[in-house]
């Protein structure tokens, strides 16, 4: 039985090193080599985004302070409008005392006697007036008794009532 293997050493085998049994190998071709580029084109447009959005948040802050400055100015007019409101009430309150304290009746008499000269009605001062009740209205009476005078009396009067 014969094998098939080829009984030969490979480590013996110096045709492997004998250059000029080589067959000219095809270099590779060479690729460039590859530069790493510290500034990448995405962030050179950095430092102009960084300006954008430093720009927006600045513009976000002033409008945030401004509205707070709104709110706390009109926080503090409604505070001083309480103010005016609450002393107005007090006012009213010592106005109202006085003025029911000076429109008592003593106070009305004092004052018609002292500054007017005026003085209380007594029973020797008044006196009664009588009235005859009688008819006090006294119609005259139609002395015209012409017939021309009482037809004239009876058209007006149908006249009237028919609204002419």
């Amino acid at each position: 039985m014969e094998n098939s293997y080829n009984r030969t050493s490979t480590a013996y085998d110096f045709s492997l090193f004998d250059t000029s049994l080589r067959k000219p190998q095809v270099k590779a071709e060479e690729k460039p080599e590859l530069q790493v580029v510290t500034v990448s084109a995405a962030k050179k447009g950095r430092p102009v985004a960084i300006a954008v959005v430093a720009a927006l948040f600045g513009i976000l802050l002033m409008a945030f302070i401004f509205c707070k400055a709104a709110v706390s100015e009109a926080n503090l007019n409604v505070s001083l409008r309480q103010n005016v409101l609450e002393e107005t009430k007090a006012m009213n309150a010592a106005l109202s005392a006085e003025l029911n304290g000076s429109v008592s009746l003593e106070q009305v008499e004092q004052y018609a006697k002292d500054e007017l000269g005026m003085q209380k009605v007594v029973n020797a001062q008044e006196k009664y007036v009588e009235m005859d009740t009688g008819a006090l209205i006294e119609t005259k009476k139609d002395t015209d008794d012409n017939i021309f005078v009482g037809i004239s009396k009876w058209f007006r009067g149908v006249a009237e009532y028919l609204g002419f």
